[in-house]
């Protein structure tokens, strides 16, 4: 039963964030020299492009790397799982600093809340998923 409850989680988030990718995630105000502009991102735009963030000390697009490390461990049935799913749950998380942030106008869309609802899910396969390792661990 638990086999199933995982596969099916595992599905559904890998899914979730694959449309994620697809619908527009972010809108932000950017200040050229003529004038303001609004431009709405879709999620494929923010993953190629997020890691520039990280100089402006926005680490929420290290979530992308943590999801895909948590994947890898699932798979690998390795330890740490939980670790690595958290890390990417509150690493996605921290964007919703830059939606407080009152100096700059910026609208999260679709996109965004299927990207965090993929790191829910993942992070609920996690915990399953650390409960039977350690009981096969436990067993041996």
């Amino acid at each position: 039963m638990k086999l199933k409850i995982n596969s099916i989680l595992l599905t559904l988030s890998i899914t979730l964030y694959l449309l994620a990718l697809y619908f527009p995630a972010l809108g932000c105000n950017y200040f050229g020299a003529d004038s303001a502009r609004y431009t709405i991102s879709t999620g494929f735009i923010i993953l190629i492009s997020g890691w520039l963030g990280i100089f402006v000390l926005n680490f929420a697009w290290l979530a992308n790397v943590t999801y895909f490390i948590t994947l890898f461990l699932i798979f690998k049935k390795r330890s740490k799982i939980l670790f690595f799913a958290s890390a990417n749950l509150i690493l996605g998380m921290s964007s919703l600093f830059l939606y407080f942030d009152k100096t700059q106008e910026v609208g999260l869309y679709l996109g965004f809340y299927l990207w965090i609802g993929s790191f829910i899910l993942l992070i609920m396969d996690a915990v399953i998923k650390n409960d039977t390792l350690k009981h096969q661990n436990k067993n041996k």
